[in-house]
């Protein structure tokens, strides 16, 4: 049972992090980035060691960490993809759908290709080929992400 108090304990500190973020002074803070601090700063707290007054979970955490990527990709993708499928107003899409090809395709390509530019600027000593494959990793778009933050804003259905 020791390999559930990462989990049992994300959730808890997720719901305080959701709790948090409803508050009137946390209003403008977007739920993402406070994620991003609290795992960072639970990462930091693992990597330097001041888990060991707890070795319950220091090994919940290892054995968490050491976990295949893949299990958990395969795992957590299936879910996600139904709830926004299930969610998806057809109507809406398939108004859309050809400037969210034309945006998503041409603006990703466009972004991966300048930011290829940029790296390939710089002294690092890169080749063209690696300045290309990290571009396009860096220009990659998170649709669930930008939608979310549009839901929260009151935007229009239509953006």
């Amino acid at each position: 049972f020791e390999a559930m108090y990462v989990p049992v304990g994300a959730v808890f500190l997720g719901t305080a992090v959701l709790h948090l973020t409803s508050l009137r002074c946390m209003r403008g803070v977007p739920v993402t980035v406070m994620f991003f601090v609290v795992g960072f700063v639970f990462g930091a707290v693992a990597a330097n060691g001041l888990l060991d007054f707890s070795p319950g979970v220091l090994r919940s955490f290892q054995s968490w960490s050491s976990i295949d990527p893949h299990l958990v990709m395969f795992s957590f993708l299936p879910p996600l993809v139904f709830c926004e499928a299930f969610r998806l107003d057809t109507n809406l899409a398939n108004r859309v759908f050809w400037q969210s090809l034309f945006l998503a395709g041409h603006g990703a390509v466009l972004t991966a290709f300048a930011a290829a530019g940029i790296f390939h600027l710089m002294p690092h000593g890169w080749d063209l080929a690696t300045c290309i494959m990290v571009g396009s990793i860096l220009s990659s778009i998170d649709a669930g992400s930008i939608v979310e933050t549009l839901e929260e804003l009151g935007a229009a259905p239509l953006l």
